[in-house]
């Protein structure tokens, strides 16, 4: 388990259990808070500005 901080304090984490000798994979950071990524989610799914704030205003995201 490896320490993680983030805005919630900190916790432990699992450590990733693949290792590589030239490669960093630990956890950079907290884990995201949910709905912290949504917007960027749904315009990368072709989602406008008007059709994400209707999807937020009938509380479907």
């Amino acid at each position: 388990m490896q320490p993680v901080a983030g805005d919630l304090g900190t916790f432990k984490s699992p450590a990733n259990p693949v290792t590589f000798s030239s490669l960093e994979t630990d956890a950079e950071g907290p884990p995201p808070r949910l709905g912290e990524h949504t917007d960027e989610v749904l315009a990368e799914l072709g989602y406008d500005e008007a059709e994400r704030e209707r999807l937020r205003e009938n509380d479907i995201v």
